[in-house]
């Protein structure tokens, strides 16, 4: 049954946890938890795409079940392996107990939305995954936020915390540059933007650009690793790997030539060559 109060739901881009979450926001009921326990429904099923989890969200909100199926979120068998829309994602990429979001995003969304302002403000796919570290819309860092009890009431936590949100906003510094994390959002939604990359999975070509950056700059003169950080490490190691095997290859040799280590040596240096030849073969 189509609930009293309905919210514009964003194809393609908003997980369905995020529309149920702002239904119950909309809707005047305590919490996203109270809402799906009052209707015999975990946030698991809505996640995973269970058919009829997905069929009872689409009769409340009042829209067409096709416009709810895919983005699935769920363990890929029974490995450390998950699967966020189309993209595998690692273990480490989990966010855990944390909300993320982008400041500029929400505050577009309590500003620029339709319905309940509360209700406005939608969880991006995207979000979900460490491997994206910026916003593609604002250029800006993704702020994380604990969700200590795993609520996953995205609404409830701006409403709570708008003020903080509006401040972040105003202050949040523009990020390093974004082609990673628009090249993790292409392949959430099944897209294939690198002829190279894109054989690989999501995971392991993250992974692979983030050691051969890690590699560069450490054998790189006059740079230091400590002063790297994951995006740097990353967004380093894109521009090299998207180019193709021969331009990893480059930068293994140059470092070698550079280097020249000697035998007893070559275990040391080559300590994250050998992950990123563990991360090609995966």
């Amino acid at each position: 049954m189509r609930l009293r109060v309905t919210v514009d739901y964003h194809d393609g881009v908003e997980p369905r946890l995020s529309l149920a979450a702002r239904l119950a926001f909309a809707n005047g009921y305590p919490s996203l938890r109270d809402f799906l326990a009052v209707n015999s429904l975990s946030l698991k099923a809505l996640e995973t795409g269970q058919p009829k989890a997905i069929a009872m969200l689409a009769d409340w909100a009042g829209i067409d079940v096709e416009r709810l199926k895919g983005n699935d979120i769920k363990s890929v068998g029974v490995s450390d392996v998950w699967q966020l829309g189309e993209a595998s994602m690692s273990r480490d990429m989990r966010p855990g107990k944390t909300h993320r979001y982008c400041p500029k995003c929400v505050m577009e969304d309590m500003e620029c939305g339709s319905g309940r302002s509360g209700a406005r403000p939608f969880v991006r796919m995207s979000w979900l995954t460490r491997a994206v570290q910026q916003c593609t819309s604002h250029c800006t860092e993704i702020v994380e936020a604990d969700d200590p009890k795993g609520q996953r009431d995205f609404p409830r936590y701006v409403e709570k915390y708008l003020l903080e949100i509006q401040q972040q906003a105003s202050a949040i510094a523009d990020a390093v540059p974004t082609f990673v994390a628009e090249y993790v959002e292409t392949r959430i939604r099944g897209g294939s933007s690198n002829e190279f990359l894109d054989t690989l999975a999501t995971h392991v070509a993250v992974d692979l650009c983030r050691n051969l950056g890690r590699f560069e700059i450490e054998h790189a003169p006059n740079e230091q690793l400590p002063d790297s950080s994951w995006q740097v490490e990353t967004m380093r190691g894109f521009t090299r790997a998207s180019a193709g095997p021969s331009a990893i290859e480059t930068v293994v040799a140059d470092a070698v030539d550079r280097e020249r280590p000697i035998a007893l040596e070559m275990n040391a240096f080559f300590r994250q060559a050998s992950s990123l030849a563990a991360s090609q073969q995966g």
